[in-house]
């Protein structure tokens, strides 16, 4: 109760009036009463506000209750307004009571009004109260799902009967439900791609344990269509009222770091071979080197000890020469075929040692320490390089046929990297061969290099024989850890690390044609201008 209770008295009697005065004089309230008599009055009073409770005789002459209230609600002033009248009927009274009165008392029964007005601000206390709280709820709600919308992790809360209380930001991006397609509904109606076999059971385990649990690399299907991957903590949620409990989901989309991960390990395990094949190929070099020399030296020297041997037989050069025997016809014979097979080993031996030296020159090229900064390279060199050192996939089951522009300009690009583009490329391309062949025994296949100066990109194409790739998943070969090879024999990474250094790195497209059992192309274009493929 107020200390001091204002009142508005609407009453043109001040006999009236007086009465109400006395009242509220006998009782414990102590009030100051504004008395008002006609609509303006009534008006002006209640425009300057500051009223705890207002009443009002429900017939006027020229003004009546009802249009009393419908002011005061019309205001949106919420005091509690009384009607104190001779003339209401029980009827009226209920009327009054539905449009908004707090309550009724009649002037022949006044004892019941200090009571009736007591109630009343009893009741706007509580009333207030309740309001406020309800505010401070909403505010405490309006909070929380701010804060769930703000966690960057995904967050599912699932009540004991499995329905989905909680869905917020995160998980409308991961899984393409808004949180009003969600909530309310049972867990297992929303259409999440991934493996529910395993999601249920870690759940339940967590549930009868009543503890955390997490698991990590769940695949699952993104919004965009493509290959993700989760780590899911499920956490339970007591319930002291049944013995089903809840549980709250979180989930972290790892599918950046793995292959971040999966890139860096393919970085260090390159470099690591790099740096291996770089000193195997200065090893080897030496000494081929060397072999090599000799050969020479022991060609041009049978050459010419072959070519004197027949004058030094017809000067009779030989026979002085101390002990030698003449050469009879099987001897000569012999000398015949050393003469003729001498050089032609000689010469083979001297091929085997190019080759070996292309090898090396090539392995040394392909592993060259990776450069932080884009450098002009000539792509075609690049490329023949690469199939050299990618020879030992190819050479069994296809033929490589180059056709390089001799006048395409030099490209800035990572050199290392790009090399691997190229590297990935022909392997896949030989082992999409290799199972062609599985099913046309006898036969090779054909890889087709060329290259192209298109504009102002490099544009490299390769084309294969190989069994070709179904258009169904034609959309995902990019996609990281996707792989159609058997366990073991792929990564589901290469194609994704070259997508990446073909279109993040060097700002160009890779792009595909493929028909199945005719082959596959793949399309590469990288822009000539550094500041292009930069942004």
């Amino acid at each position: 109760m107020r200390d001091i209770l204002r009142v508005l008295h609407l009453e043109d009697s001040p006999k009236d009036a007086e009465l109400i005065q006395l009242k509220f004089e006998a009782s414990d309230v102590e009030a100051e009463i504004v008395h008002v008599a006609c609509r303006d009055s009534f008006l002006t009073e209640l425009a300057k506000g500051g009223f705890d409770v207002i009443l009002a005789d429900y017939s006027l002459p020229s003004f009546d209750g009802i249009s009393a209230l419908e002011l005061t609600k019309n205001a949106e002033s919420e005091v509690p307004f009384l009607f104190v009248s001779g003339s209401i009927g029980e009827e009226l009274a209920i009327e009054s009571l539905k449009l908004g009165a707090t309550d009724y008392v009649t002037k022949n029964n006044l004892g019941r009004l200090i009571p009736a007005v007591k109630r009343a601000l009893f009741e706007e206390d509580e009333r207030k109260k309740r309001k406020e709280a309800e505010t401070k709820l909403q505010h405490a709600y309006r909070e929380m799902e701010n804060v769930v919308s703000s966690i960057s992790l995904i967050l599912i809360g699932v009540d004991p009967m499995d329905r989905i209380t909680i869905w917020n930001e995160a998980a409308e991006h991961a899984f393409g439900f808004t949180s009003n397609e969600v909530i309310g509904k049972q867990f297992l109606q929303v259409n999440i791609s991934w493996s529910w076999n395993a999601a249920l059971e870690f759940i339940a385990i967590s549930q009868e344990a009543t503890k955390r649990t997490k698991w990590n690399d769940i695949q699952y299907t993104r919004q965009d269509g493509g290959d993700g991957l989760l780590n899911i903590t499920v956490s339970p949620i007591s319930n002291s009222q049944t013995d089903t409990a809840g549980f709250l989901l979180l989930a972290e989309d790892i599918t950046e770091r793995r292959n971040l991960e999966m890139q860096l390990m393919q970085a260090q395990k390159l470099e690591s071979v790099g740096q291996l094949a770089a000193g195997i190929a200065h090893e080897i070099n030496t000494p081929i080197q060397f072999i090599s020399d000799n050969l020479h030296f022991l060609k041009d020297a049978c050459a010419e000890l072959l070519g004197e041997l027949p004058a030094m037989a017809a000067s009779g050069a030989i026979e002085q020469g101390a002990a030698l025997p003449d050469f009879d016809e099987e001897a000569t014979g012999q000398i015949a075929y050393l003469a003729e097979e001498i050089p032609e080993a000689v010469i083979a031996s001297l091929d085997g040692v190019s080759r070996v030296s292309q090898i090396v020159d090539a392995m040394r090229y392909f592993s060259h320490p990776g450069f932080d900064q884009k450098t002009p390279v000539d792509i075609n060199k690049a490329l023949e390089k690469t199939t050299i050192v990618a020879n030992s996939k190819w050479k069994y089951v296809a033929d490589v046929v180059t056709d390089f522009d001799p006048d395409l300009p030099l490209l800035p690009c990572l050199p290392g990297e790009l090399n691997q583009v190229f590297l990935n490329i022909i392997v896949n391309a030989a082992d999409a061969i290799s199972d062609n062949l599985d099913q046309q025994p006898n036969q090779k296949g054909k890889i087709t290099i060329t290259t192209q100066h298109v504009g102002d990109k490099v544009r490299i194409r390769f084309r294969d024989t190989g069994t070709g790739i179904p258009e169904a998943i034609q959309q995902k070969i990019f996609n990281p850890f996707f792989t159609t090879k058997e366990i073991g024999k792929g990564t589901g990474q290469g194609l994704a690390i070259s997508h990446n250094v073909v279109v993040q790195k060097h700002g160009g497209s890779i792009n595909i044609e493929s028909e199945m059992g005719k082959g596959t192309l793949f399309i590469i274009d990288i822009p000539l201008s550094s500041e292009e493929a930069s942004n």
